[in-house]
């Protein structure tokens, strides 16, 4: 190689390894912040952002450290501190101001957190996974996780726990584990394992105690029928056969009938306990997910899923009383101890790939008084919100961003009630 050449490869050498220091020296940061509106600062200066995607964005940035500060009218500031030394995908909420509900803190869980329990004494958080290998225990007084339930690794080892129920006169937390079609019996003294119930279903979800606890109905989602299990000797009694997929469910007053939500077909089936026969069908909405009563006004609520409504029903002639439109996807529903509000938490809309994917826009929960049917109050949860309960003594909130290994609490203010 002549000289001409090796001072010609040289050059080409040192250019390209020059552009490529230059490079590494840089990487992205990528927001996704709620509300869309807020400002975001970066080390105290307003900075042009690109957009990726529909709600992200981003800019190029040399290695290091960063202040962000986010602020937006309504809303408390926030400042996070950020170590750039790779690309990093920042997901961010602020709390509103004018809210009746404080954010207490948000705790870390096991993957796919798919429902949330506060134990009868209010004292524990009950946090079924549905992608991991049992169910989380949270201490409310200490606000921090405590323990993970364990089961025999025959069960353990196939995931999938969905929801819970308690039974007062036993002292016991019930689980369902859908992947094994199953319910595992907890000791409340000490969330010890008990034992285990063949369902005879397949994908069993709900779980729902009579009111005597003398009997508990489970509803399973790919056989579309509903167990029937005693609780005196813990066995399966028999199925009763639904017209699609069943979810949520619930008693009417007299306890002579069972309502089953049926996902796939947006109806309620009332079923006549004495025959198993369904004698009513109801087809108040879409996708109809979770149901929950109020006894005492004899009405009971329903969330559906598909058109992102609450539907209010009398039990007295099992007509809709009232729609009412809330966020994307509302998932759980529960009322106040007192009946006066009901709190429901929404998804969001889904990713267009899968709704296993993040969607573009955090989720919400909505507070709706229960006497004129109006929203109260919302706030911002993150990804995917499907869980939530309300504690026996009207304090706090908590609920479970599905897609992010975590949960929310929330203290509920007394003002709520003015």
């Amino acid at each position: 190689m002549n000289l001409f050449k090796k001072a010609f490869l040289v050059i080409v050498l040192f250019l390209a390894f020059g552009l490529f220091a230059k490079n590494n020296s840089k990487a992205w940061l990528k927001i996704k912040s709620f509300p869309l509106n807020a400002a975001i600062l970066i080390n105290g200066e307003p900075k042009k952002f690109s957009l990726e995607e529909e709600t992200t964005k981003k800019i190029y940035l040399e290695k290091g450290k960063y202040t962000l500060s986010f602020t937006a009218e309504g809303y408390y500031d926030k400042t996070l501190t950020v170590l750039l030394d790779q690309e990093v995908f920042l997901e961010n909420k602020l709390e509103k101001k004018d809210s009746h509900l404080a954010l207490l803190k948000e705790i870390e869980t096991g993957k796919q957190p798919k429902s949330i329990a506060f134990t009868p004494d209010g004292n524990y958080l009950v946090v079924p996974l549905l992608d991991d290998n049992g169910v989380d225990i949270i201490s409310v007084r200490d606000l921090k996780k405590i323990k993970r339930i364990e089961f025999p690794e025959k069960y353990a080892s196939k995931k999938g726990f969905v929801e819970s129920a308690f039974s007062i006169q036993k002292n016991e937390l019930w689980i369902s584990q859908m992947w094994a079609n199953v319910i595992h019996v907890i000791d409340l003294k000490d969330f010890s394992y008990k034992k285990t119930i063949q369902t005879g279903g397949k994908f069993s979800k709900v779980i729902l105690f009579s009111d005597n606890e003398k009997t508990v109905f489970v509803s399973n989602w790919i056989s579309e029928d509903i167990s029937v299990i005693d609780t005196e000797n813990y066995k399966l009694i028999k199925k009763i056969k639904t017209d699609g997929i069943p979810r949520g469910m619930l008693m009417s007053p007299d306890g002579k009938y069972l309502y089953a939500c049926i996902f796939d077909k947006g109806k309620i089936e009332k079923i006549d306990l004495a025959t198993g026969k369904t004698i009513k069908v109801l087809s108040p909405g879409s996708a109809l997910r979770h149901v929950v009563a109020d006894k005492s006004k004899n009405l009971f609520y329903a969330s559906a899923m598909g058109s992102g409504q609450i539907i209010v029903v009398s039990f007295q002639n099992d007509k809709v009383i009232k729609k009412i439109k809330v966020g994307d996807k509302p998932n759980t529903i529960q009322l106040s101890a007192d009946k006066k509000f009901l709190f429901i938490s929404t998804r969001g809309p889904n990713n267009r790939k899968s709704y296993l994917l993040k969607g573009p826009i955090f989720g919400k929960v909505f507070v709706m008084n229960t006497e004129n049917f109006e929203i109260k109050d919302w706030i911002w949860g993150k990804n995917q919100p499907t869980g939530l309960d309300v504690s026996p003594d009207n304090k706090y909130l908590a609920f479970t961003d599905f897609l992010d290994q975590n949960i929310e609490i929330y203290a509920i203010k007394p003002d709520l009630w003015n």
